[in-house]
C-alpha cells in the first residue's frame, strides 16, 4: 500500500534554463533590428548609432547558448525526465542566430569605419 507522500508526489516543475535560454535567445535577435528601427525614428541618432546595440545582443545570444548547455545538462543528468528538448534546440538555434547578427553588425560598423578613416587621410 501506498504512502500518502508518495501518492502526492508531483512530477518535476521542468527545465526552466531551456524557458530562458529562448527567451534570452528571442532578445538577441530582436536587438539589432530594435535598434536599427530605432534609430528610424530618433532624430538626435544616425544609423551607426545602432552600434551601440552590438555588445548587448552578443552578450544575449552567448547567455541563450549557454543556458541551452546548462539546460541540456540538467536535462541529462535526470535521464530525460525534465523536458524542454525543443525548448533547448530553439534557444541554442536562435542563440547562435543572435551572435551571427552582431558578430555580422560589428564587422559591418568595423569595415564601415574603416573606410572613413581611410577617407579621412586621402
Amino acid at each position: 500500500m501506498e504512502s500518502r507522500t508518495q501518492s502526492t508526489r508531483t512530477s518535476p516543475a521542468g527545465n526552466a534554463r531551456a524557458g530562458w535560454a529562448v527567451a534570452f535567445a528571442l532578445l538577441s535577435v530582436a536587438t539589432m533590428p530594435a535598434a536599427i528601427v530605432g534609430t528610424r525614428f530618433a532624430r538626435a541618432y544616425r544609423l551607426l548609432d545602432a552600434g551601440y546595440a552590438i555588445p548587448l545582443a552578443l552578450l544575449l545570444g552567448v547567455g541563450a547558448l549557454v543556458l541551452a548547455r546548462s539546460a541540456r545538462q540538467r536535462d541529462e543528468r535526470a535521464l530525460g525526465r525534465l523536458g524542454g528538448s525543443r525548448a533547448i534546440r530553439l534557444g541554442r538555434v536562435l542563440g547562435t542566430i543572435g551572435v551571427c547578427l552582431a558578430v555580422t553588425a560589428l564587422i559591418s560598423v568595423s569595415v564601415y569605419a574603416l573606410l572613413q578613416y581611410l577617407a579621412g587621410r586621402g
